[in-house]
């Protein structure tokens, strides 16, 4: 989970990396770059811990309680603290921010493909992709409403994580690395990258 974790937070294994790739200027070393979005991640990512396990610890929440503790376990949380509507209104305010631009990103790839293969104009083709990613997103979204979906005793938004997220991009991200490594010469990849490291 930790792994499908990091892997989700640098788009590893989702095709984003590939996507965005294919808009990045010539003459940017990739090297560096991904060395500093690694380092803003983890920090942010270590903050953002420092923040969270005390709360989960504080009020006897178990760590592993999935996106329940988003949803369910910190608005309880919320409620017991002083001034916590307002915090709560910060924090889902700053996590709706996260998932849109998360969303944003990933429409890209989805975007991309429609474009290409059936020359549609952007507009029309961010119009079926809305549609498809929405239409896909919606038994996630009920997972926690009064509908409450869920597959077996588990929300249906942590059964979609567990295989189509951190599963598959576990998978994809390493596959896609191997055949990288494998299928492209050490001088073009180094070519590609802008990397000032020599070929040995």
């Amino acid at each position: 989970m930790a792994a499908g974790q990091a892997f989700y937070s640098l788009s590893i294994g989702l095709a984003l990396l590939i996507t965005y790739g294919s808009y990045t200027p010539k003459g940017i070393n990739i090297i560096s770059s991904s060395i500093a979005v690694v380092a803003t991640n983890s920090f942010v990512s270590i903050m953002a811990g420092l923040m969270v396990f005390p709360i989960v610890f504080t009020f006897g929440i178990a760590p592993d309680t999935g996106s329940q503790l988003s949803f369910t376990a910190f608005p309880a949380v919320f409620g017991e603290l002083t001034g916590g509507r307002a915090i709560g209104i910060v924090f889902f305010a700053l996590l709706f921010m996260a998932a849109f631009t998360s969303c944003t990103g990933g429409l890209a790839v989805v975007l991309a493909p429609i474009r290409d293969e059936f020359q549609l104009p952007r507009w029309a083709a961010a119009t079926v992709s809305v549609a498809i990613v929405t239409l896909i997103g919606v038994p996630s979204a009920l997972s926690f409403t009064s509908v409450s979906l869920t597959v077996g005793d588990r929300p249906f938004l942590d059964m979609m994580d567990q295989v189509a997220g951190s599963g598959v991009v576990l998978a994809a991200g390493v596959v896609g690395a191997a055949l990288i490594a494998w299928l492209i010469p050490n001088a073009e990849l180094l070519a590609a990258m802008n990397s000032r490291v020599s070929q040995p």
